[in-house]
């Protein structure tokens, strides 16, 4: 195995841990085990050899369920929006914080950052709005990357770098002239995983 299949299969091993951490310190893994263990000791005193077959179930269906849930294999990601103070932008932590962003005369700047997992090959990043609202990227991340601002989609089919940012220009459009707030919703296209729903305040 060369050093980068080796770096890879390492990334993954580490990606699987940091699920089965998660999991166990979910109440759900607590009344599985508990159950599990239950059943396990039922069927040591009774002839019962559906409870061992219980008991093993216990276990395993959760887990899978909760990978289900969290598809661990996917992409992460964050962002941070940022505001005008004294003529330059800087962060807003607050708003971070609360999974929004303000819109500032009609636009609203978000700095994003991805992290694609090791196990995927391909990606397709969606960014879902309603007419109100359009994005654009101000520079598509890497060469190996596609961008379809008409959607706006941004994928890649052969993945080699796993960790990106791009910065994120959102302009509001509101049609009746106020203040109305909108929703942005960036989705794992492959998976139809949500990874984020961002408020946006208008302000």
């Amino acid at each position: 195995m060369n050093p980068l299949e080796n770096s890879r299969v390492y990334a993954l091993w580490s990606e699987f841990e940091t699920f089965l951490r998660e999991y166990k310190s979910t109440p759900l893994a607590w009344a599985s085990n508990l159950f599990a263990t239950i059943c396990w000791i039922t069927s040591s005193t009774l002839p019962e050899p559906n409870l061992k077959i219980a008991a093993l179930s216990l276990h395993i269906v959760p887990l899978l369920g909760y990978y289900k849930l969290k598809s661990p294999f996917g992409i992460d990601f964050s962002y941070t929006p940022t505001v005008m103070n004294n003529g330059e932008r800087r962060p807003d932590k607050t708003s971070e914080d609360n999974d929004e962003a303000i819109v500032e005369g009609g636009r609203s700047v978000l700095h994003c950052h991805f992290k694609i997992s090791r196990a995927r090959d391909s990606f397709e990043i969606e960014f879902d709005t309603p007419e109100e609202v359009h994005v654009e990227l101000r520079d598509i991340p890497l060469t190996e990357h596609q961008y379809r601002p008409d959607i706006p989609v941004l994928t890649c089919t052969d993945v080699s770098e796993y960790k990106f940012e791009c910065i994120v220009d959102v302009f509001v459009h509101d049609k009746n002239g106020g203040r109305s707030d909108y929703t942005l919703r960036v989705t794992d296209g492959e998976s139809d995983r949500p990874l984020k729903q961002i408020d946006l305040i208008s302000c």
